[in-house]
Formats: C-alpha cells, structure tokens, sequence
C-alpha cells in the first residue's frame, strides 16, 4: 500500500482542478464534431476527433477507425486508436530533426503523425497484428522510407547504438486500484529500467496513464531508475470514468 505525502496531495488536488476546468472549457467551447457517414464519433474531451467504423468486425478484414481526419486499418487483434492514444498524440513534442522510438506503436499512428517533424522513427510492438497493421498504415500513407517497424517485445528490436531524443510509450497500464500484483506493472517497470539505455542525454520520454491511482506507483519505478517527472498534464474523461494523464519524463536533474 503506498502512503500520499503532502506535496503528492498538492499535485492531485491541482490536477484534479485543472481537470474539471478542461472538461468544462472543452463542453461549452468545442464545435460539434462532424457527422461522417458510416463511422460513431468516439468523445474525447481534447481537440482532435476519433472515429470507429459502424460496421462489424470481420476475420480477415480491417477494420477501420478515423482519428483526426486519418483513416487507419486494423487487423486482428491489434489495439485500436483510443482516447489515452489521442491524449498523447495531441500533447506529445516532436521538434524539427527528432529521432523518435514509438514503443507500442499499435497502428502505428503515433509514428504517422510524428513523421511530419521527425528525421528517424522507429516503431515496435510485440504482437503480430499490430505490426501487420502499422506497416499497412504507413504504407497507405506512402511512408515506408521514412518510419521503420519492428516487431518485438519493448526495446528488443532496436538495433545496438540506436538512442532517440523522444521515446512514447503507448502500452495499456494497470486498470485495476486494488491489483498491486497486476502482471502489466512488470511490462513498465521492464520499460523504466531499460529506457535511459535508448534515450539521448537530453532526451524526453512521453508516457500516459489513466488514473490517477497509478501515480505513487509510477513515481516509485521513476525514483528507482533516477528518473523524473518534468510536466504533467490531465483532463477528466468523465463519459469514460478515467482521468487521461500525459508525463513527461527526462533523466534525473542534479
């Protein structure tokens, strides 16, 4: 069981404000989000839209999902855009001549949108679908030459040497407040203890979680691997019963 010391409270009580305050500015100033024919508009309470196709799944067939104004496949039983992956999209920095690691890459939309910026992007996931998927997507988007996929488990595909300015890492988290035992920490905590391996010196690590239950316990993974916390940010999913959180993570300052 992990104890909140009063600087903890402090930073959840102003995310919590900060919070409410966005749910609010998002609900009485955003547009009505277009109606697009054939797709249910999925509410995420930032500024970019997601789609999922109305259509049933089919073996064999994409399915397909629209997320801001891109439309990308999905095969099996890769995991599909969703509002913690919009989150992160919409608050991730990708400076002119990032080299970027996309852990998780899923669809791969991450690395389709930082490509704009990026000078080198490499894009793991362990399972099969999801590779086959990225690699579909970015051949629609006519980018083979410019992101490079990979399949493998978190850090084992990337090449000796290899070290990025921005790694994302987009894998699903605990869900669970009561499961301290839940087998996903294993996965992050392999992630905090490997990453500064792969990271530049000045290097920045975007990372996103979902409640915030999660936090004592990712502070406790950031201390052990002499990381920190430099910015974080939060906006209540309230149809969704999460609290989407965004860090942004960079070696320990002395």
């Amino acid at each position: 069981m992990f104890k909140f010391n009063p600087s903890v409270i402090s930073v959840f009580i102003l995310l919590m404000s900060l919070s409410l305050l966005s749910a609010c500015a998002t609900q009485t100033q955003k547009q009505p989000a277009e109606v697009i024919p054939g797709y249910d508009r999925i509410i995420y309470p930032g500024e970019l839209t997601l789609y999922y196709s109305s259509a049933e799944e089919e073996d064999g067939k994409p399915y397909k999902v629209i997320a801001n104004n891109k439309e990308f496949h999905i095969f099996g039983e890769a995991v599909k855009p969703s509002i913690q992956s919009m989150y992160l999209l919409e608050n991730s920095v990708i400076n002119e001549g990032d080299a970027v690691l996309d852990i998780g890459t899923g669809s791969g939309i991450q690395a389709v949108f930082a490509v704009e910026k990026a000078s080198q992007i490499v894009a793991t996931d362990i399972g099969k679908d999801a590779v086959k998927s990225a690699k579909e997507n970015i051949k629609r988007f006519g980018l083979e030459k410019k992101i490079d996929v990979r399949l493998g488990d978190l850090f084992e595909p990337v090449k000796e040497g290899e070290k990025f300015d921005v790694i994302i890492n987009n894998i699903n988290y605990p869900e669970d407040e009561e499961n301290e035992e839940d087998p996903l920490w294993k996965v992050h905590e392999r992630f905090f203890r490997d990453v500064k391996q792969y990271l530049k010196q000045d290097g920045r690590i975007y990372y996103q979680s979902g409640f915030l239950f999660n936090i004592p316990r990712i502070q406790k993974m950031l201390k052990k691997n002499k990381l920190q916390i430099f910015e974080m940010k939060m906006i209540t999913a309230v149809l969704h019963e999460k609290e989407l959180i965004l860090y942004v993570i960079k070696r320990e300052a002395y």
